[in-house]
């Protein structure tokens, strides 16, 4: 059956801690009708987020479409559909409904949140940057934003600007892998500050999170085998294989290290391995 209504200030928040509403739209969604529940459109956008998150995504979906219909001006509606088609894979189709949700919405913090990372998979890098420059605007402190716009301030090599970032993405993230990808990517900066102990301590500290995290385990052994800790690097390259077996790239290094370790048999049979998985 559907789902019944909820008093507006508990499902407010409920949407806000999981990301779906930010402060700045709070009161265009949540503004409660004079019985103190839910208005309509943001009861039927509750009833799909609730279909997401049961796993009931084409039921989701279908919701938000009929909330579209039923009230064309509500940019939750739009933003919504923009997350399931982001995690179907549609990213050109998750662009066109998230740009109406910021078009009818501009402070919509978690819109431009989401239109960013749609620009940044399909590798449209100005577009993000523009889309995430403009979340970053409205709120700072947002993690995901700071982490992917700390990735593109460091390929610009604006250093300083991307470690500030990461930083506070590190900090703040709740997802493990997220916070261990920035971990990694302060890391790489801190090598190129030649600030090795640095980047040695934050690859561990995103191994940690993540234990057997493959973007970890690479940048340590490449560390360590510079620092010429042949054994160490080894062992990192050996739990490289076993995290990440079907990647060519994990066997190639690995079989560097151990043409250097000398042991040119293992070096071969992990050449093979290579070829094998090559495209």
């Amino acid at each position: 059956g559907e789902m019944g209504e909820l008093a507006a200030d508990e499902d407010i928040a409920k949407l806000r801690a999981l990301g779906y509403v930010g402060d700045s739209v709070g009161q265009e969604v949540g503004s409660a009708g004079s019985d103190g529940h839910l208005s309509v459109p943001v009861n039927r956008y509750n009833q799909a987020l609730l279909y997401r998150f049961d796993g009931q995504l084409d039921r989701a979906l279908e919701k938000l479409v009929e909330l579209q219909e039923f009230a064309p001006e509500f940019a939750p509606g739009y933003y919504g559909e923009a997350v399931l088609l982001i995690e179907t894979g549609d990213l050109e189709a998750a662009v066109a409904r998230v740009e109406r949700a910021v078009e009818l919405s501009p402070d919509f913090i978690a819109a431009w949140a989401e239109l960013g990372e749609s620009r940044f998979r399909l590798n449209e890098l100005a577009d993000a940057e523009r889309a995430f420059e403009r979340a970053h605007a409205i709120e700072p402190n947002h993690p995901r934003v700071n982490l992917r716009l700390g990735q593109i301030r460091a390929s610009q090599r604006r250093f300083s600007e991307a470690s500030g970032l990461l930083a506070r993405a590190e900090a703040s993230l709740r997802n493990p892998g997220e916070a261990a990808l920035a971990a990694v990517q302060l890391g790489v900066l801190a090598e190129q500050d030649r600030q090795f102990d640095k980047a040695e301590e934050l690859y561990q500290r995103a191994l940690r999170r993540v234990p057997g995290y493959p973007y970890a385990l690479e940048r340590y052994g490449n560390l360590l085998l510079f620092q010429k800790r042949l054994d160490e690097a080894l062992r990192a390259y050996e739990l490289l294989t076993r995290s990440a077996p079907e990647a060519p790239r994990t066997w190639q290094l690995y079989a560097r290290a151990l043409e250097i370790a000398g042991r040119m048999e293992d070096a071969r049979s992990a050449r093979e391995r290579t070829e094998s998985l090559a495209p």
